[in-house]
This record gives structure tokens, sequence and C-alpha cells, in this order.
């Protein structure tokens, strides 16, 4: 994770740079906005991966499908289902079960996607050209 750090996650800051990961992920994102796609503009500005649960994983030989119960009683719960299209690289694997704790969207040197997830468990980080999402 870049911004998003089992550190942060865990309370391990102050005040300051907790809220300064916010801050720094926010103006990031900003800056990649014209680039995103629809898809990727709303996992990095509309979507709260917090505390989503990884219903299904399915890895083929360039993509990969995930699955999530997404939300909260406040604003209630929903499907989410993301496919990513020629992943170029993969790091780590969410497993059925986990709890996503935070997500980062971002665009790496060579112009690939990347989607950065921190679990519960783990982490994962999917370098892609496309992304596809269905929420239900």
């Amino acid at each position: 994770m870049r911004f998003f750090t089992r550190s942060w996650s865990e309370g391990e800051l102050s005040d300051a740079e907790f809220e300064a990961a916010i801050s720094d992920y926010r103006d990031h994102v900003a800056t990649l906005l014209d680039r995103l796609s629809a898809p990727l503009r709303r996992l990095a500005t509309d979507l709260s991966m917090h505390d989503a649960i990884v219903k299904n994983v399915q890895r083929a030989e360039r993509s990969l499908s995930l699955s999530l119960r997404v939300g909260d009683r406040q604003r209630g719960y929903f499907d989410l289902d993301l496919r990513y299209e020629d992943v170029s690289s993969l790091r780590g694997m969410a497993a059925v079960g986990s709890e996503v704790l935070q997500d980062e969207v971002d665009i790496d040197d060579d112009g690939a996607f990347v989607h950065r997830f921190l679990f519960d468990v783990g982490e994962m980080v999917v370098s892609f050209r496309d992304v596809t999402l269905h929420a239900s």
C-alpha cells in the first residue's frame, strides 16, 4: 500500500499522519481522474471498500474476478463484482472471507492501472489495463 499502510490501519500513526495520508491520497487521485475510466473513477472516489468481505475470487491467465459484499448498516449492503482484464501483474491474493480494510487506485510508471487492497490478513496488488464493475 502506498497511502493506507497497515500502520495507518492499525492506528500506529499520529492523528496528523493519519489525516495526512487521507489528504495525500485524495490529492493524488485528483491528479489521475482525467486518465481513469468511469469504473476506476467510481472505485477511486465513490465506492468505499472499507469492511467489504471477499465472497469469491477467480484467477484466469490474464484476468481476475473479485466478488465482494460491500456496505454498512447506515447505507445498506450490496454485492460488487470486479473483473480486471489484461492483468500484467498480481502480487498477493484475496482469500474468500477476508475483510478489506482499505483500497487504493493508482497508475504505475508504465501506464498500467493499479488497484491495491489491504486485507485483515495480507495485501493484494493488481496491475491491469481495464476493469469492469457490477453492483447489485
